[in-house]
Formats: C-alpha cells, structure tokens, sequence
C-alpha cells in the first residue's frame, strides 16, 4: 500500500489528533493531500489507487481524444467471448485489489495510536468517491472483532459521482450500429453493478455528509453527482458552485472548495483549526 501523510511540523505522534483519509482523483493519487494548503492541527492521508496513475492517465486521453476507442472495445467485446472475460478478468483484479488496499487502510487507521477516535473523517474527490463506499463495506465485512460502522464520524464528498454509467453516455450515443452501441453499454453496465457507489452508500449510516456538486461540472455528469447525494442517510448537506470541475479549474476551485469543506468541518467540530 502507497500512502502519504501530512502532520503539523514537530509533531511527535504522541498526541491524538483528528485525522481524514483522503482519496482523490485517479490521476493524482496520494498527491492529492496538497490540495489542501491549510491542514492545520490535523493529520491527513494520501492513498495511491493500485493501477499506475500514468497507465491511467494515458487510457483516459484515449478515450478523450478517440471517441472511436468505444466502437473498437464493442467489436472485440461482440466478437470474442475470450476477449471479454479477459478485459472484465483484467478491470476487476485492479478494482479488487484497490477495494482491498482502502479496506486495510481504514483499518490501519483505526489502529493508530495518535489517531483521535472521536473525529476521523474521510474526503472522497472526484474518482475516489467511486472507492470509499465499497471499501468501507468491504473493512467492515472483513472485521470479525468489532463494529466499525460508526468509526468515520464525517464524509466528505467533492464532486462526486454517484452511478458509472452517465460518464459514458455520450460516448455510447455517438455509436451509429444498435449492436455495437448495446455492446458498449453490456460493458458500462457490467461494471455499474458492482462499482456503482448507490449500491452501498445506504448502508454506510455512520457518518455526517457533506456534498459538494457543481453545475458547471463538465467530467461529473449533474444526474450523478445527486444520485449520489440521494443515496446518502443520515445528516447530510449540498453546496452547489459554479466552478469547473476540481484540478481543471485550477487554483480558484481548489481553493474555494477548501474554504467550504474546511468552515462545514470546524462548525461540527470535526477537525482542529
């Protein structure tokens, strides 16, 4: 497991402090703590996803620049039941083994001494907010000793994405052959059922939520982004901006995102100034 952490400057590990389990976007991984420039008397942790972020980067501009890459997967997936079997063979292992990863790392924290019980939070942007839902399902499978239904007392979700399927509508739509298109579609929705963060969300009812979607969002389709904020129980909260998404925005989101989440966390007591 990669991760990275960001403590206080000269802290020793001796005293709790609140902590947040941050998972980002594909692309940036553990990298993603910078995000936040003022982290204050807090603890955060970076996770790095088990792909390789650079193998990942380099299939997301393919598909952005060759809207064809659909129609090429849909005939080889039509066309060779070998073929398909490899490719979802290849896609779970990835997926699983980073579930997997998250659930220890939940777990790991949950163990720390210089963790504060009371105030650990975890902030899912963008990609990550299709991992941490499964995951904590998967910690929480996987623990035979206690429950830890109620040990994140905060979730924080930056643009998220509730359901697989719409980031690739549009895609699927420019594919003219019905076969092809339905072949495509197999694929997404394959994989929707068991990636889907509305299958498990429900059942994650410990913490507080807060939600952070935006309208001017071009990578996380609106539709998503509330499926996601429905799917959530208990107290819960939205903000709406009008920013691009997270990362392409540059510094104007961030740090108006930062400002949010940070002044929602100090109200309810979550984390340290």
């Amino acid at each position: 497991i990669r991760l990275k952490m960001s403590v206080p400057i000269g802290y020793q590990f001796k005293k709790k402090l609140p902590t947040l389990l941050v998972l980002g976007g594909a692309i940036e991984g553990s990298n993603t703590i910078n995000y936040f420039t003022h982290p204050g008397q807090n603890i955060l942790i970076g996770y790095d996803y088990a792909f390789s972020n650079q193998q990942f980067f380099h299939q997301m501009r393919r598909w952005e620049a060759l809207n064809m890459d659909a129609l090429d997967l849909a005939l080889l997936y039509s066309a060779s039941p070998r073929i398909r079997r490899r490719w979802q063979a290849h896609t779970f292992k990835k997926f699983d083994k980073t579930f997997g990863q998250v659930a220890s790392l939940i777990h790991w924290i949950h163990q720390q001494k210089f963790v504060d019980s009371e105030r650990v939070s975890f902030i899912a942007i963008s990609f990550g907010s299709f991992i941490i839902p499964a995951s904590f399902q998967l910690a929480e499978h996987l623990n035979k000793n206690e429950f830890i239904e109620d040990f994140f007392t905060s979730g924080v979700f930056i643009q998220g994405a509730g359901t697989i399927l719409p980031f690739f509508q549009k895609n699927i739509d420019k594919i003219k052959e019905k076969n092809h298109r339905r072949a495509v579609r197999d694929i997404i929705s394959t994989v929707s059922t068991l990636f889907n963060p509305t299958s498990y969300l429900p059942q994650l009812i410990g913490p507080k939520y807060l939600a952070i979607s935006s309208r001017k969002d071009t990578v996380i389709p609106w539709e998503s982004s509330q499926a996601l904020y429905k799917s959530l129980r208990g107290p819960k909260k939205q903000i709406i901006l009008n920013t691009p998404h997270v990362g392409r925005g540059k510094n104007k989101t961030l740090q108006e995102i930062e400002i949010r989440v940070k002044a929602w966390m100090l109200e309810h007591d979550f984390i340290n100034p």
